[in-house]
């Protein structure tokens, strides 16, 4: 019979688990999602038989993360849905054929699929590569695909697979590398022998190195997997992605993953469904060090602003004579691409906010907000277009102006974004998000001096904040979080 336990240590145990999985696996629950730990420990202690929670935990703190007791309690923790050719469109048109082409002078292709969960990506990856290198054989290629989920590489490496994760594979890849009987699918043995499966833990610093072959990497997926970890650990597992690929080796995520703060030393594009960031050949670009003293003068801080840092996109409350009168639905238009945004379907977003913005052309949140949807698909020339059409209406209005700044940024017009930034910092002189992007320019600007004055200025601001003001540029991510995160990144300097 389980041990009674008030509320009060309930949390304080909730807390202590939290601490510990995120320390051991990366893995984040957040305090809205503690009730969700906590239906999870207990059935897993159920399971045990295992009748209080301080046993449980003493019981993980005494046993190593690659035990069968955390491989059970890990296969409870994650989601493992997925199937074969999920978000595929760019990576089997134009990202992998790219890649093969660069490497059939050598005939070398080495691929990490990191958080490969039940095998369907790197399977995908080998039916792609059988496709399109007609001398295959000739090839030396590997496929390495790794989890931190011993139940779910097992499972992997049998290659067997029901229809469910069959719902969007192309009828050639089906017809062509996979076998039903009985209601399964056997994946063939020319796809099997080119994937390895291995258990590794991104939390550790296990990679890069020979010894697991996360080096000399041409390419590394690992899509909606950092989206569990705290940001301090993306950090530092795209730091490790970084050093394991080779000069112009590319790593793949999601699009809910993406943040110029996290992944600033790559170059990114958008590939249809996929982001993808480069290792680049050449150096970046080297200006001028920054020479304006960044602070505005003391008065401007007087000046009232139109938005607050952890404002989101807004949600009208009511709606105007105008939108009643061009029809019912503009306002739950308005809350769908919101919603849309929020689940990653941009195209889908994007279509309704064109259509509400021929209405709304006096709206600045509606341009913002079709401005965020374009710049997350790759078209910055749109993006910024829709940028200055909402600085027209509003001048101060701060996401915007931070949105043209990391566009401008993103493109390589590294005046153009500090002359932004500078505008920005006009507005509002603590504005964090802002000093952030000041620190990216240094960094790229190879500005040693400008970065150790930006961080003593982070640092400085922050202290003067509320530690859990959350800014939504930055997905986000709270003024301690911020704190934490550039600590992190310059602890060594």
């Amino acid at each position: 019979m389980r041990t009674q336990t008030n509320s009060a240590q309930l949390a304080s145990l909730i807390n202590s688990y939290q601490s510990l999985i995120s320390n051991r696996t990366g893995l984040y629950f957040s305090e809205r999602k503690f009730h969700t730990l906590a239906k999870i420990l207990e059935g897993f202690a159920d399971k045990h038989q295992i009748f209080d929670f301080e046993t449980l935990i003493g019981i993980l703190e005494f046993e190593d993360t690659e035990s069968k007791i955390w491989s059970e309690l890990i296969t409870d923790l994650t989601i493992n849905e997925t199937f074969f050719f999920r978000h595929f469109n760019g990576l089997e048109a134009k990202l992998l054929p790219s890649v093969i082409e660069k490497s059939s002078k050598e005939k070398t292709l080495n691929i990490w699929s990191a958080g490969c969960s039940t095998g369907e990506e790197p399977y995908s990856i080998a039916m792609v590569l059988n496709k399109w290198i007609p001398d295959i054989d000739k090839w030396k290629i590997s496929i390495l695909a790794t989890d931190i989920d011993r139940n779910v590489i097992s499972f992997a490496k049998k290659g067997q697979y029901r229809e469910w994760s069959m719902r969007q594979i192309p009828a050639f890849y089906k017809n062509s590398f996979l076998t039903k009987k009985n209601d399964i699918y056997k994946v063939s043995n020319s796809v099997k022998r080119l994937v390895t499966f291995e258990y590794l833990n991104l939390k550790e610093n296990s990679y890069p190195s020979a010894m697991t072959n996360t080096v000399n990497l041409d390419l590394i997926f690992c899509r909606n997997v950092t989206i569990y970890f705290e940001a301090h650990d993306t950090i530092n597992i795209a730091n490790n992605f970084y050093e394991a690929l080779k000069v112009g080796g590319k790593l793949v995520v999601g699009h809910s993953e993406p943040s110029s703060l996290i992944y600033g030393q790559f170059h990114s594009e958008i590939l249809d469904d996929v982001v993808v960031y480069t290792r680049e050949v050449d150096p970046k670009p080297i200006s001028k060090p920054l020479k304006q003293m960044i602070s505005p003068p003391r008065e401007r801080r007087k000046k009232s602003l139109t938005l607050q840092p952890d404002q989101k996109i807004k949600k009208k409350d009511h709606l105007s004579s105008k939108e009643r009168r061009s029809g019912p639905n503009l306002y739950e238009l308005r809350n769908k691409a919101i919603a849309l945004i929020e689940k990653n379907e941009l195209r889908k977003a994007e279509k309704i906010l064109d259509k509400i913005i021929l209405v709304n052309i006096n709206d600045a949140g509606l341009y913002y907000m079709s401005a965020l949807v374009k710049a997350k698909l790759g078209r910055y020339k749109d993006a910024d277009n829709y940028c200055q059409k909402a600085l027209e209406i509003d001048d101060s209005f701060l996401e915007v102006l931070f949105l043209r700044s990391v566009i401008a940024r993103e493109e390589r017009r590294i005046e153009a974004a500090k002359r932004l930034l500078h505008k920005l910092i006009y507005f509002d002189a603590d504005y964090l998000p802002a000093y952030l992007e000041l620190l990216q320019v240094a960094k790229i600007e190879d500005s040693y001096s400008e970065e150790k004055r930006l961080v003593k200025k982070i640092g400085s601001i922050a202290a003067n904040l509320n530690p859990d003001l959350k800014y939504e540029v930055l997905e986000g991510m709270t003024v301690s979080q911020i704190v934490q995160i550039v600590n992190l990144m310059y602890q060594e300097k």
